[in-house]
């Protein structure tokens, strides 16, 4: 089993070049996974939208630095006041389970990637909270 505390270290430790490359392979996989199983474009932008609702919404908390992410995750114009509206909507306890649920049918390979863009924005303030090691834990376990 993955754990959230050494996934963390490892990621803090990166250069940025690696995590951005890190992040543009597991957008790529998550994407293809998506793709796969038949979703359109609309039904993939939704789901990529709640991973990142799902993660910034850990810690209840919607940084700068999660918003600048967002943009660079997904190639898609919103103003900071929206994207701080939509991802305090990811707070409750139903929405968190639901995602999980859903995760937890992934392969293997695009559960991490989903843990890689999860890290990505949890760790794009600097400061990783309980609730966001929390989170990341819940989605790594089966």
């Amino acid at each position: 089993m993955l754990n959230a505390d050494k996934l963390i270290s490892r990621y803090c430790k990166q250069s940025e070049e690696e995590r951005k490359n890190e992040l543009t392979l597991a957008t790529k996989i998550v994407s293809d996974y998506l793709y796969a199983c038949d979703l359109d474009e609309k039904e993939c932008l939704s789901f990529f939208l709640n991973i990142v609702r799902l993660f910034v919404s850990a810690d209840r908390k919607c940084g700068r630095e999660e918003y600048e992410l967002f943009k660079q995750i997904i190639n898609v114009e919103i103003d900071y006041d929206s994207f701080f509206e939509f991802t305090n909507a990811g707070a409750s306890n139903r929405f968190v389970k639901e995602m999980d649920e859903i995760i937890d049918r992934f392969d293997a390979k695009t559960k991490n990637a989903v843990c890689v863009i999860g890290l990505s924005i949890i760790c794009s303030d600097g400061i990783v909270h309980d609730s966001e090691r929390k989170l990341l834990q819940l989605v790594l376990d089966d």
